[in-house]
């Protein structure tokens, strides 16, 4: 069963970072120089979905504005690769607008 946990928290940035660093820098072969840059600081929310104990897939949150933030540094464990984020743990956090790379889609509110 998967578990998307939401926040700014040492150890959920923790979870992310190890994840990032299993997906971009071992196994895509990506410098680990260019992998984390000047937004991976304490603060910034990052979301992670586990299984059981095991971080499966993560995103960076970075805000734009007072109601938007882009995601950016998604990163999914190979096998499994799990569900989408529900659109509902987003607005908890008061984010109403998602962007990804060039693109940007509006939630409901």
């Amino acid at each position: 069963m998967y578990d998307l946990q939401m926040g700014s928290a040492p150890w959920l940035r923790a979870a992310a970072i190890y994840l990032r660093m299993q997906v971009f820098v071992l196994e895509r072969t990506i410098k680990i120089e260019d992998e984390f840059d000047k937004n991976d600081v304490p603060g910034v929310v990052y979301a992670v979905i586990f299984d059981g104990k095991e971080p499966v897939a993560t995103g960076r949150f970075l805000r734009e504005g007072d109601d938007a933030a882009r995601l950016t540094r998604i990163a999914t464990r190979r096998p499994p690769r799990p569900a989408p984020v529900p659109r509902s743990s987003a607005r908890s956090n008061g984010t109403h607008r998602i962007c990804t790379s060039m693109t940007c889609r509006f939630m409901r509110r």
